[in-house]
């Protein structure tokens, strides 16, 4: 099962706006995909943070 982004609303196995998120069998939604009904959805990575440890203070 591959998630799809709907592109424009759309009677399915339930009715989907455009926005909608979409779980589907590729298969079974290749022509909804190759009229852009639906385009598959792209996770976006997630940004690598660094960490920076805080420099202590030495003691005298």
């Amino acid at each position: 099962m591959t998630e799809y982004d709907v592109k424009r609303e759309h009677y399915g196995d339930k009715y989907y706006q455009t926005g909608d998120k979409r779980t589907a069998n590729p298969a079974d939604v290749k022509h909804l995909v190759d009229k852009g009904v639906l385009v598959e959805s792209v996770e976006e990575p997630k940004p690598k943070t660094t960490k920076t440890t805080a420099k202590q203070a030495k003691p005298e």
